[in-house]
């Protein structure tokens, strides 16, 4: 049970950290955007 946990927490961490890679790649892409 406490995998599991610890594996969903794994898997919004690596979410919340590619949803800023995204967002950062958007900015170079279009920085106009700033």
């Amino acid at each position: 049970m406490e995998e599991l946990e610890w594996c969903l927490e794994r898997l919004e961490n690596i979410q919340t950290h590619r949803s800023v890679s995204d967002m950062a790649s958007s900015k170079v892409i279009q920085p106009s955007n700033l």
